[in-house]
């Protein structure tokens, strides 16, 4: 399981940086008179081609999406199903097929209950005043963190990992991981209680790898040893008290 980086949907098309394997992809749609909202999540994976046309980007490949929108309590048309509301404030939503959310505020959050399919292309609308769209792609978590810092000990012979925040230079961009603290145990907890659609990974080596070898060996290692990510997790944040021996020419 790994954490999420976000970026610009049409910035990153523009910079060549789209990730063509995997990634969602979250639109928001607001209303300049209303907390109205409207929330487009697309996953995808294994992109044929992307390309703009018209107003929009275009992906060919196949892909799932989720609706979610947020009705303020002074709405006046909650009786009318969200598919069949005014072109501003449509949502392709069914109450049946919907799962409906009352918060404190009296405000309703209305999400799909199972995502579409997008068959051979979708298209994602560029977007214009308050609206946003952006891409998020995977970037390892903490778990892959000491799975790499135990990588680089046995395949490289150097003490060596991934921070929480790295500056890629040939992109200019800083990438931070926000949630890398957040066990993996959490995050899978998470997608399965909201029903969170994940595309499998494509790679023909998946599972074969060394970062795989390393996994179980850190695996087996906390059988013995319980406490061996946390400690290995204190030895990362301490990088100044490493007492190594210094190469002599």
């Amino acid at each position: 399981m790994s954490n999420l980086v976000a970026i610009d949907l049409f910035e990153a098309y523009s910079k060549k940086q789209l990730p063509m394997d995997r990634g969602f992809i979250v639109s928001s749609f607001f209303k300049e008179d209303s907390f109205y909202s409207i929330y487009e999540i697309i996953s995808y994976s294994t992109v044929k081609d992307i390309y703009l046309a018209g107003n929009g980007l275009v992906f060919q490949t196949n892909g799932k999406k989720m609706f979610l929108m947020v009705e303020p309590s002074d709405y006046p048309h909650k009786s009318v199903e969200p598919v069949f509301r005014d072109r501003a404030y449509q949502v392709p939503l069914r109450f049946k097929t919907s799962n409906i959310i009352t918060a404190k505020n009296r405000s309703n959050i209305i999400f799909s209950k199972e995502p579409q399919d997008a068959i051979s292309a979708f298209t994602v609308v560029k977007p214009s005043g308050m609206d946003s769209a952006f891409l998020f792609y995977e970037s390892p978590n903490l778990f892959d963190a000491i799975e790499t810092f135990f990588m680089s000990l046995i395949y490289e012979g150097r003490l060596n990992t991934f921070s929480p925040k790295t500056y890629m230079s040939r992109s200019d961009i800083t990438v931070i991981r926000p949630l890398i603290y957040l066990d993996e145990q959490h995050i899978i907890h998470l997608k399965n209680k909201l029903n969170m659609p994940i595309e499998k990974n494509t790679c023909p080596v998946d599972g074969q790898t060394g970062r795989e070898t390393a996994k179980v060996m850190i695996q087996e290692l906390s059988k013995t040893y319980p406490k061996l990510q946390e400690r290995v997790l204190h030895a990362l944040q301490n990088y100044k008290k490493y007492s190594l021996w210094e190469r002599e020419d």
